[in-house]
């Protein structure tokens, strides 16, 4: 797994909501899941009520692998470069500078053998049933199995107690927007964290049953 950050856009910028951002995230969207569907890395409630995408640095490499990352990286990057305002292009950028710089600083060479969490979102209507619960477990009992630690980006702040509750501290973070003369609202803090692999480690704790995040990672 290379370093990267894959949170859902957290970018401050006023213009996202636009019709043609939209059908670009759509179709980005698609474009994504396809891929989890080749690589086998994303797990789904109910057909797609919950779901989370893992990345898996153990995964057995196929000779399909780097046909389908050129693809995906064209397709993703000229939907992106069609749909996306001049605004949003900048924010991206700051995004992905201010996160490299801040995963590098936080861990080093070591993400390269980090299991990812890299997306978990539930459709609000099943919120607060457990599902995304269910879905971090799945990535923590194999990260456990395997000794591995695992890495999650958080654009939402109110999401920490959920996390920590699954073994995730905060082990560095991004502030984007405070540059941003074009953003009226307070800067948005991206959180990096990491959950150490634990032995003999129950996957249902009852502090966690039931809760879910605010939004998605």
């Amino acid at each position: 797994m290379e370093g990267k950050l894959t949170v859902t856009p957290p970018w401050p910028d006023n213009h996202k909501s636009t019709k043609r951002w939209k059908f670009g995230h759509k179709v980005t969207t698609y474009v994504h899941l396809a891929k989890l569907v080749y690589e086998k890395t994303g797990w789904t409630i109910n057909h797609g009520e919950s779901c989370v995408d893992l990345g898996d640095p153990t995964r057995k490499k196929r000779p399909l692998d780097k046909v389908v990352n050129f693809l995906y990286v064209q397709l993703t990057q000229g939907i992106r470069g069609l749909t996306e305002s001049k605004e949003q292009r900048k924010c991206v950028a700051e995004l992905t500078s201010k996160g490299g710089c801040a995963l590098k600083e936080a861990l080093g060479d070591e993400i390269s053998r980090m299991f990812e969490v890299s997306s978990l979102s539930t459709i609000p209507e099943r919120q607060g049933r457990g599902y995304a619960t269910a879905l971090v477990h799945l990535v923590t009992d194999l990260t456990d199995a395997k000794g591995l630690r695992s890495l999650l980006i958080s654009s939402n702040t109110i999401n920490r107690p959920f996390f920590r509750e699954l073994g995730f501290e905060i082990v560095g973070a991004v502030c984007l927007g405070n540059d941003n003369p074009t953003w009226k609202e307070p800067p948005v803090t991206v959180d990096i964290m990491v959950r150490e692999p634990k032995s003999g480690n129950s996957s249902m704790d009852k502090k966690t049953i039931g809760s879910e995040p605010e939004c998605s990672v």
